[in-house]
């Protein structure tokens, strides 16, 4: 998404269109993602644990772990619903779901 948003940006310049001539076309966008994102309470936790960290290394169910110690501090009722994500193997499936809303924003 972010080489498309490069390219619309050289072409929009070299067409003369007005700077954020594009605007218009990316808020919708945006705020899907903005709803996709805080549907997900496996989204909501990882943009916080990586609020202050440029590079996280470990396995799944570590990160499960911190995630859960983050949400329990948010709201303990979120890690004993049936939406949260109770196993490693489940985080993972929705983090490769979710990739590419988290890096976008």
């Amino acid at each position: 998404m972010a080489d498309f948003d490069e390219s619309r940006e050289i072409l929009s310049r070299c067409l003369g269109c007005p700077e954020n001539a594009f605007d218009a076309y990316r808020e919708p966008i945006d705020n899907e993602n903005d709803e996709i994102i805080e549907s997900s309470s496996g989204a909501e936790s990882i943009i916080t644990f990586m609020e202050n960290k440029k590079r996280w290394t470990g396995t799944p169910t570590q990160l499960l772990q911190q995630l859960g110690d983050i949400i329990s501090q948010v709201n303990s009722n979120i890690r004993k619903s049936k939406y949260w994500l109770k196993a490693p193997s489940r985080l993972t499936k929705s983090m490769t779901s979710m990739k590419n809303f988290i890096i976008y924003e």
